[in-house]
């Protein structure tokens, strides 16, 4: 049951670091193009050029082999949403060369972003509830059992659910975590006693 439990929480921990991983490297896009779209002659013309840039650099690593399927995913996935928000070229038009021409460029390219912002609070927040619940279920159905050690464990060993954690306060995950790192280091003592 503890497996299960922890199946379902490592896909939905999985779906978080998936999003979180667009959206930082969303944000890093955008960084680059807004420090280069204030003294750009043709604002729309270079976020195209920079989307092609990062379409021949993933297309050069998917050549080389150097995306795992999970990886090459994401990649296609971040340059669609790149692609999707790329602001049209009559928003610059009119005032071509003008800081409001780049900052209506600007503002098109991250509409987006600001979704994708507002989708991932919200994955955030739905894990943080559903964490919640899962120690709720794992409190009431075993108490202070054995179960709830391979809970806790499991938590910390999994990539997505550590770097979640060390990002999401969870007051319970801490406290298990901190009686279990005692338990531990005690069990550990007892060991070194017995021995001398």
């Amino acid at each position: 049951v503890t497996n299960l439990l922890l199946d379902g929480l490592s896909a939905r921990f999985r779906q978080v670091a998936r999003e979180r991983y667009l959206t930082d490297a969303w944000f890093t896009f955008l960084k680059e193009y807004r420090s280069a779209v204030v003294s750009a002659e043709h604002p729309a013309a270079l976020y195209t050029a920079l989307l092609e840039q990062r379409e021949q650099a993933f297309a050069l690593g998917e050549e080389a082999g150097s995306y795992s399927s999970d990886e090459r995913h994401l990649q296609k996935q971040l340059l669609g949403a790149l692609r999707e928000n790329c602001p049209p070229a009559e928003v610059s038009a009119e005032n071509e060369g003008d800081t409001a021409a780049a900052q209506a460029c600007f503002g098109a390219a991250s509409a987006g972003f600001q979704v994708q912002k507002e989708k991932l609070a919200q994955l955030e927040a739905d894990m943080e509830q559903t964490l919640e619940h899962a120690f709720d279920f794992m409190e009431h159905a075993f108490e202070n059992g054995q179960e709830m050690v391979v809970f806790v464990t499991e938590l910390t060993m999994n990539s997505e659910s550590a770097m979640f954690l060390s990002e999401h306060a969870c007051r319970r995950y801490q406290q298990y975590h901190e009686r279990l790192l005692i338990g531990s280091r005690k069990a550990e003592l007892l060991a070194e006693l017995q021995n001398e």
